[in-house]
């Protein structure tokens, strides 16, 4: 069976609306980095204006804050046009996936990102499969990750997951990640929690 991105609108999920929210891990930015996820053109706008404009807002609040604090910045993103042998097993979910059309490939502006950020090519869910993440976190020292951007219940549940293997520990922040609804935003955000990362709200605790 082949997904489809089926988005519905939905109000911004507050530290509310999420019951667990992981082990008790303290942010330090200087252990830090921020890793932007997947906010492609061709993703973020299968998403109606809310919870678009809620997450491109938080998102670019985000990516300022880590500037400020001196914090390594991570995209991530598919190149798009991948063959059926690139693209492997995903195909038979999701289709053959965005096409190599800029279009479709380029960050949304809200994102920001300059020549000095670092940037990772996606073929996977998780943005440590076959990318250099690890080895990257490892070149700058850090063993925290930032998570934000897009599809919370696919790609960022399974870097968050990864993250684990990797003794990474990973901050998900809630207001700057977006799903295909609410139901399931807070579900994975909660599942995170419990299992594998830190759930953190950009606006109620993250400084």
């Amino acid at each position: 069976m082949k997904h489809t991105f089926t988005t519905t609108s939905y109000a911004q999920v507050t530290i509310a609306d999420v019951k667990t929210r992981g082990p008790g891990w303290a942010l330090d930015w200087t252990r830090a980095a921020l890793l932007v996820h997947d906010m492609q053109e061709y993703f973020v706008r299968a998403l109606p204006a809310e919870p678009s404009h809620q997450l491109q807002s938080n998102v670019s609040r985000l990516v300022r804050l880590a500037r400020d604090r001196g914090a390594p910045l991570i995209y991530s993103g598919q190149r798009g046009g991948m063959t059926l042998e690139e693209r492997g097993l995903m195909t038979d979910f999701w289709g053959p996936g965005m096409d190599a059309d800029e279009e479709d490939r380029r960050l949304v502006d809200s994102v920001e990102p300059t020549e000095q950020d670092s940037r990772i090519t996606k073929r996977r869910y998780s943005a440590f499969t076959h990318t250099g993440l690890a080895e990257l976190l490892s070149g700058f020292g850090k063993d925290q990750l930032i998570v934000c951007g897009i599809y919370l219940h696919v790609g960022i549940l399974a870097t968050a997951i990864d993250c684990v293997a990797e003794d990474i520990q990973c901050f998900v922040i809630g207001d700057a990640t977006a799903d295909f609804n609410r139901t399931l935003h807070i579900d994975t955000l909660e599942y995170i929690g419990d299992r594998c990362g830190q759930i953190t709200f950009i606006g109620s605790d993250l400084i």
